[in-house]
């Protein structure tokens, strides 16, 4: 049971097949927005950032030129995790979700929310 919770969490998407990042804000993203944002106004933006890119398909690059560098490690290096939303948040990530992003061959291959955000 565990792990079947763990791979639920682990596949959910941010964009069109569950996690709902709009909890946490719909503030407009843009790339300048976000750079000058602390880690709380980052998780307002998320979900617009989400709805107006395509980013499963993405390549890492294109990610990071709208994103910045990441600031959390998320498992493995090629992977893509930045601290969004509130402090009062944790994971074993640090404080706030951890918006991540499984790359594969340089591709973005799915978005998750650690912890787990409430589904649509």
């Amino acid at each position: 049971m565990a792990l079947g919770i763990l791979i639920s969490m682990l596949s959910d998407c941010g964009a069109g097949t569950g996690a709902d990042w709009s909890v946490l804000g719909t503030e407009p993203f843009s790339p300048d927005r976000w750079e000058a944002a602390g880690t709380e106004t980052r998780g307002t933006m998320v979900h617009e950032f989400l709805a107006d890119h395509d980013v499963v398909g993405m390549t890492r690059e294109d990610v990071v030129a709208l994103l910045g560098e990441p600031t959390a490690y998320y498992d493995r290096d090629e992977n893509l995790g930045w601290l969004v939303g509130p402090a009062t948040v944790s994971s074993p990530y640090g404080r706030g979700y951890l918006l991540a992003m499984r790359v594969k061959k340089g591709r973005v291959t799915s978005v998750t929310a650690i912890p787990q955000l409430p589904r649509r």
